[in-house]
């Protein structure tokens, strides 16, 4: 085993296996949003009560509002002396325009600044994780903003970096940068496309760090069939036999879905975004419940096999509001 495979192994067995999503912290977002954006004190408890009950990971990216500076306030915050540790925190690249002629120091000066602004906000030294949150850097070009988080990385600025996906095919750009060590792949109980095509056991065979997000597909999982904007109604007879199969488990659609996902070895953490307190220590529970019978796996894959790409990708919800 070599040194990045031992660092990825030490890596996963440190993570909670929920890392709390911040993005809600920052913006108003998610189909079912009903609350809003809580408030900076609001905020807080939800970072505290995390933080206390053992979520070490929190995600963000300076994309989402103010969101990173709501982190940094609370790391700010943390007693210095105390041994409990500073949470382990993803975020990701600012975009920034590209006119196509940049040279590699101009490329590295764009992505320096990014993790810099990023530093200062969450009052770090050096970023844990660190993503692209598009998968369209991994070639631009010429692979020199990839090249630039290696030797940012390099210098000491960041530990791990990656990228953050949307589909099967930008899987198999990440695959190709053995470089890069961690990933963000959208999967749930309705999206199926990594398990099927194998790229999530291809990932957990190269000791790669996957961080499962859109447990929930953005809250979509949760609206009611006959409230579904018109964009998104041929979703209704999967979220129909969804609720048939919850029923007939004795658990909700959230447990069963937070459940699926949970049970995949492959999956280092689960991000999960939350818009109140409440709501996070009902997801905690969820941690407890017992493991989904084989039978009811099955059934699981079966029901939901070929479920469109216009439902799991939300990116092709084109005017969901």
């Amino acid at each position: 085993m070599d040194m990045d495979s031992r660092r990825n192994n030490v890596c996963k067995t440190s993570l909670s296996k929920i890392t709390l999503g911040t993005v809600q912290l920052g913006i108003k977002y998610g189909i079912a949003n009903r609350t809003g954006k809580p408030t900076e004190n609001e905020s807080q408890k939800i970072l505290q009560y995390a933080y206390h009950q053992g979520i070490n990971m929190f995600d963000t990216a300076p994309a989402y509002g103010n969101s990173e500076e709501i982190i940094g306030n609370f790391i700010r915050n943390i007693p210095s002396n105390k041994s409990q540790k500073t949470p382990e925190i993803i975020t990701k690249l600012s975009p920034f325009e590209i006119l196509g002629n940049e040279d590699e120091d101009f490329i590295y000066r764009k992505v320096k600044n990014s993790v810099f602004e990023s530093l200062n906000r969450l009052h770090l030294n050096k970023i844990p994780y660190f993503l692209l949150h598009h998968a369209d850097d991994l070639h631009k070009l010429n692979g020199r903003i990839v090249e630039a988080l290696i030797r940012l990385r390099d210098e000491g600025y960041l530990n791990h970096i990656g990228v953050s996906i949307y589909n099967p095919d930008e899987v198999k750009l990440f695959l190709e940068k053995e470089e890069l060590d961690v990933i963000q792949i959208p999967i749930n109980i309705l999206d199926h496309r990594l398990i099927k095509t194998g790229l999530l056991k291809q990932l957990h065979f190269k000791n790669k760090i996957i961080l499962a997000r859109s447990v929930f597909l953005q809250g979509l999982i949760f609206i009611n069939p006959n409230e579904l904007p018109d964009t998104l109604k041929i979703a209704a007879h999967h979220l129909y036999k969804l609720a048939e199969i919850a029923n007939k488990t004795n658990l909700s659609i959230a447990q069963l879905s937070f459940c699926f996902i949970r049970d995949m070895k492959e999956i280092s953490s689960i991000i999960m975004g939350v818009d109140n307190l409440d709501q996070l220590k009902e997801n905690l529970n969820y941690l407890d419940l017992p493991p989904l019978g084989e039978k009811l796996k099955k059934e699981i894959f079966s029901a939901f096999t070929e479920v469109e790409e216009k439902i799991v990708n939300p990116s092709k919800w084109v005017g969901k509001n």
